[in-house]
């Protein structure tokens, strides 16, 4: 029985005994130990911790029960309250002696009451040798500091153990040294925190005031301990000479208590061999920067939170190999459109610590510029795609004589970073010029090879194709151009590999051409960006649910047929996008275009109502917390779409202009100056009959 007591964790009894058998039963076993008073003390003990841990108000029968029957002020040494508001945990600590290794149980609370001098009650003290005493007290501090506590909170443990005897015995003290100091600061960590302890998790380690983990002794004989008990993993010292990680046991090492922590509130039993990775990531600049992409992006913004990973970055943002490596996966996240996980393999990096190296590493910072300005184009962020694409041309002449390839993607993003800023002047940077004319002088002799593909002039012809069609209807031949060499350059209907970057050259097309009025051609080039060969089949193909749209192709959809009100089946299609539309939610751009496009289709099939709500919906979806300016200003085409009777309250309509003018303000001031010189209600007449000068190509 004591065995029992010791080694396992105080069960929960209340909630599987009712009041009269619990009473019965602790009538029999307070019996049977009556000639055993330290085992009686110890199960005590057990069943007023186990109390103390469960919050459940149904209990309070036994809460009553308990505080007739035992003297709670010699054992634990506190009053126990019958509103039970204190918060409990057991925390495993692991003990060695005479070769063996086990789990005792230190049961720590934050209570309302005042607690102890010294953290522990008066019977536990000489359980403890002086080095276990003060890792107890230096474990309560350091815990304080990591949470930012001022010392306030009342903390209070005490060993889940058979108290010391009465009579002073001859014998070492039960607990010694100062491994369990590292399990106790996770402990009231955890405890300030209101973080759960893992069940499965262990730790060992000398803690420092500086919240520095050192060495222990036995690592292997405790990690073996383990091995027989329900843990999975140990966090322990990275500083183990002689340790060895093998078995079953995850072995996760640490050299500060901020580590620790990490691993700790991050820990899950299938988490371990992340967890594993995360460890060897925060204690190796090495491993970081050919790992990063493998990390949780939650994780990354955990520790990016906290400060934990800076020591390992400034190793690595030293190291020009390191950063290349961490570079190239920042710009492979990127490039996937994997934006949650770039941003926080960016947001680990201070942007001074990559100006400071632009002479020491330009290709890397390059990169680093390239990617960030693609990051900040997915994301709406506007103020840092202008950073970054300053930083960047500062570079281009220097790149342009290592990476070509490079100086062309970056480009690429330069372009996009304009159109979000809506400045469309078909005039092209003299630096793109020259580059495009080199690319170009190299792609005819690829072509008289036999080899028209090129990916990298493929996509910039791309982006060249938007461009002019941003700037307007009477750029169409360039616009086609672009085009025609695009969709060459990707390999249309030769490279497999590049489809899918081809056929979006299609989508590109068939704005322009809806924006040029050319409706034959832009029924001809949607049909052909979803590979159909008419446009019946596209109709069909619209009504079949189990075959699914992108959110571009139902926004592309969208914008063709509210420009269609002669189609026969215009009522059905409504109604098929309609359902697409709300089956994929996702982020607001584009489905804030595709809200005003049904919405415009509503009004024309006089379902007033209908297309008032897919409008005003389109404003919310405008407004949405992650839209950027780009996509706020857009609210000006529902709004001016939106009948008068659906018109909000003046003081709606003055919020959506303060937030439309401050967007606008972000972005190109020519292009914006109307709107920020005209009342909100009557620049609504002149975009609602002239949307495309506005919001030209594909923002609409």
């Amino acid at each position: 029985m004591r065995q029992t007591l010791i080694t396992l964790p105080p069960a929960n009894f209340f909630t599987r005994v009712d009041h009269p058998c619990f009473a019965r039963q602790f009538d029999e076993i307070s019996f049977l130990l009556k000639d055993r008073p330290g085992l009686l003390s110890l199960f005590h003990l057990h069943l007023i911790t186990a109390l103390v841990q469960t919050p459940e108000p149904e209990f309070q029968n036994a809460r009553r029960f308990l505080a007739d029957h035992l003297d709670f002020t010699n054992l634990p040494g506190f009053e126990l309250p019958l509103e039970n508001r204190e918060i409990w945990y057991s925390v495993p600590v692991i003990l060695t002696s005479s070769g063996r290794a086990y789990i005792r149980y230190m049961i720590l609370g934050k209570m309302s009451s005042p607690g102890f001098p010294d953290l522990m009650p008066a019977w536990a003290l000489p359980l403890f040798d002086p080095a276990a005493l003060e890792a107890v007290r230096t474990s309560a501090r350091v815990a304080r500091a990591l949470c930012g506590k001022t010392g306030d909170e009342r903390l209070v443990c005490y060993p889940l153990t058979q108290p010391a005897p009465a009579v002073p015995q001859h014998g070492s003290p039960r607990f010694q040294g100062t491994s369990l100091g590292l399990p106790l600061a996770l402990g009231f960590a955890a405890l300030l925190n209101g973080h759960p302890i893992p069940r499965t998790l262990a730790a060992t380690g000398r803690i420092t005031e500086q919240g520095e983990i050192l060495a222990v002794g036995r690592l292997d004989l405790k990690k073996s301990g383990l091995e027989n008990a329900r843990f999975k993993a140990l966090i322990h010292p990275s500083d183990g000479s002689g340790f060895s990680p093998a078995g079953p046991i995850t072995c996760l090492p640490v050299s500060t208590l901020s580590q620790a922590y990490a691993l700790f509130s991050l820990y899950s039993p299938e988490s371990t061999r992340n967890l594993m990775l995360l460890s060897a990531c925060l204690n190796d600049p090495k491993v970081l920067a050919k790992n990063i992409g493998a990390l949780p992006c939650g994780w990354l913004e955990w520790i990016t939170r906290h400060g934990l990973a800076r020591p390992a970055i400034d190793a690595l943002t030293s190291d020009p190999h390191l950063f290349a490596a961490y570079t190239d996966i920042f710009l492979q996240k990127t490039g996937a459109f994997d934006t949650d996980h770039a941003g926080a393999i960016q947001a680990l990096v201070s942007k001074q610590a990559i100006q400071e190296h632009t002479r020491t590493a330009p290709l890397s910072v390059f990169k680093w510029c390239t990617a960030s300005l693609a990051l900040a184009n997915h994301c709406g962020d506007i103020e840092n795609a202008g950073l970054w694409e300053t930083t960047g041309q500062s570079l281009c002449d220097i790149i342009s004589g290592m990476d070509l390839d490079l100086v062309a993607d970056f480009f690429n993003h330069a372009l996009v970073a304009r159109h979000n800023r809506y400045q469309f002047t078909p005039q092209l940077p003299e630096p793109l010029t020259r580059l495009l004319a080199f690319l170009e002088s190299m792609y005819a002799p690829k072509c008289e090879f036999g080899c028209p593909t090129d990916p990298v002039l493929g996509r910039l012809y791309g982006t060249l194709m938007q461009h002019f069609a941003f700037c307007g209807p009477k750029y169409l031949d360039r616009t086609r151009s672009c085009f025609h060499k695009a969709v060459q350059a990707l390999g249309r209907d030769r490279v497999i590999e590049f489809r899918e970057e081809w056929r979006r050259q299609y989508n590109y097309l068939t704005y322009a051409l809806l924006d040029a009025g050319d409706r034959p051609g832009a029924s001809q080039s949607l049909v052909s960006y979803f590979d159909c060969a008419r446009m019946d089949d596209l109709v069909d193909l619209i009504f079949t649910p189990d075959i699914s749209f992108s959110p571009w192709q139902t926004a592309l959809t969208a914008r063709y047929f509210a420009g269609n009100t002669a189609h026969p089946a215009r009522d059905r299609i409504f109604k098929h996008l309609l359902q697409r539309f709300q089956s994929d939610p996702g982020s607001a751009h584009p489905r804030q275009l595709t809200a005003f496009n049904l919405g415009r289709m509503a009004l024309a099939l006089e379902e007033t109502s209908f297309g008032a709500a897919l409008l005003e919906q389109s404003i919310e979806l405008c407004f949405s917390p992650n839209a950027g300016p780009t996509i706020q200003v857009m609210a000006l085409l529902p709004i001016s779409f939106l009948p008068d009777s659906a018109l909000p309250s003046l003081q709606q309509i003055h919020t959506w202009e303060q937030t439309i003018c401050s967007a606008a303000a972000r972005l190109d001031a020519s292009h914006f100056s109307q709107v920020l010189d005209t009342p909100l209600m009557e620049i609504r007449s002149h975009i609602k009959q002239t949307p495309a000068a506005w919001f030209p190509f594909n923002y609409r």
